[in-house]
């Protein structure tokens, strides 16, 4: 019935919101990643 599950939640609002915070998620993991290598550096 659905589509690889892409279509399991057809909603805009909700699609709109979870990738944001996919984002968001990405984005904060990013910079604590670069965070620690500066951190690493000034020691």
């Amino acid at each position: 019935m659905n589509a690889g599950g892409i279509r399991l939640l057809p909603e805009p609002s909700f699609t709109n919101k979870t990738g944001i915070v996919l984002i968001k998620y990405i984005l904060w993991i990013y910079f604590l990643q670069n965070f620690k290598k500066k951190v690493d550096n000034w020691r």
